[in-house]
């Protein structure tokens, strides 16, 4: 079934691809998704999480934001910018007291919002509306209320499991990308504390080799950055090498 969530953040990939090789029928295909994406929002200005089901989600809806603002970017077509603006509005009706979302959620608050934040700046940077940049570091303050110390943390992943790396990679970038958007909104740099999540991932490399392969992360974690597993998840290797590379070009 064609997903909502991933379809919207893979969006900003083929824009980047059109202007990496020129190639404007990456730009058509990233246009025939926004408008896709159009097509499924609610009336609430929410994003469906899946076509055919009833439920909007927050973490979806950010992330089909991300790609509605750099397609708007792309082509100047108000409508994506219109779209990402329902959506910013139905997340800030959602938002609790406490900055975090409990409602349209998978399970509950989690840290791994930090990537709709990102989103919420983004369209406010957009859009000139200060509420969703509000919004977002409402919930970026809640994130960081719940880092445990030793770069993790708490409410990052599924339900009580561990946390799957793709996920844990959800806060971290989320985290970054938003200071790197709008450094303003944070009362003092995370790089400290996305810097001891790195290190404790980096290590992880070296000491468990998942099937004797060095890069190979194990598939999750626990709090103390430990694993149990003996395979790895292709989604959360691909998202925390982008988020290690971005760590590597702001620190050496």
């Amino acid at each position: 079934v064609p997903y909502p969530e991933t379809s919207g953040y893979i969006i900003g990939t083929f824009l980047a691809c059109r202007d990496h090789y020129g190639d404007e029928t990456f730009l058509h295909r990233a246009c025939r998704i926004g408008d896709w994406e159009i097509a499924l929002q609610a009336p609430s200005g929410g994003i469906l999480s899946r076509p055919g089901s009833p439920d909007t989600r927050v973490f979806n809806t950010g992330q089909v934001m991300l790609g509605w603002g750099a397609l708007f970017e792309a082509t100047q077509e108000t409508r994506y910018l219109d779209a990402a603006c329902r959506a910013g509005d139905y997340l800030l009706a959602l938002q609790e007291q406490d900055g975090a979302w409990h409602r349209d959620t998978y399970c509950g608050p989690r840290t791994y919002h930090a990537r709709t934040d990102w989103a919420l700046l983004k369209i406010g940077g957009l859009s000139g509306n200060v509420n969703y940049s509000e919004a977002a570091c409402r919930n970026l303050a809640w994130v960081l209320a719940q880092h445990a110390g030793n770069g993790w943390f708490n409410h990052c992943g599924f339900h009580a499991q561990d946390p799957i790396t793709h996920v844990i990679d959800y806060t971290l970038i989320g985290l970054l990308e938003s200071f790197l958007l709008q450094p303003d909104v944070f009362p003092m740099t995370p790089l400290p504390v996305l810097k001891m999540a790195a290190d404790a991932i980096c290590e992880s490399i070296d000491r468990y080799r998942v099937c004797g392969i060095r890069g190979m992360i194990p598939a999750s974690f626990n709090k103390d950055w430990q694993s149990a597993d003996d395979h790895s998840c292709l989604t959360g290797n691909a998202q925390l090498a982008y988020t290690l590379f971005r760590l590597f070009g702001m620190t050496g």
